[in-house]
């Protein structure tokens, strides 16, 4: 996951309260294809059923679509091969997760477990080692 751009800083949404998994804010490009275009966006908080991605131009035209998650380099790619549009709001959507392979299952249960292992760095250790995938702010 080295060079990725999770981060430990868990996504607080109004929406977080009723959620089945935590999000974790990242940084990923990703490409939102809905059979017409596609579009370069990024992921900006990720669960393990879902995430919230951020389009560069206006959101997809369709509910259901393909979404390519780049990871931490060119051959490192989550391939959600079904997703749904669950809310829209500005630029922004809501994805359920629904048909990937196991190994796109497997890689996203890796990138989870790397922004549960940063958020659980104690804040204050200032000699800890700065967690690999870290976005810098």
């Amino acid at each position: 996951m080295d060079g990725s751009n999770a981060t430990s800083v868990a996504s607080n949404s109004p929406a977080t309260d009723q959620r089945k998994y935590q999000r974790y804010v990242v940084a990923f490009p990703a490409f939102v294809d809905d059979g017409v275009i596609v579009q370069a966006s990024t992921v900006i908080d990720i669960s393990r059923e879902g995430c919230r991605i951020r389009c560069r131009e206006t959101t997809p035209g369709a509910k259901y679509f393909r979404i390519d998650i780049h990871l931490a380099g060119p051959n490192e790619t989550l391939a959600i091969d079904l997703a749904v549009m669950r809310w829209s709001r500005d630029n922004d959507i809501g994805v359920e997760f629904i048909i990937m392979s196991p190994a796109a299952q497997e890689r996203l249960r890796a990138v989870i477990r790397s922004c549960e292992e940063a958020a659980a760095r104690p804040e204050h250790d200032t000699k800890r080692e700065k967690h690999p995938s870290a976005v810098q702010t």
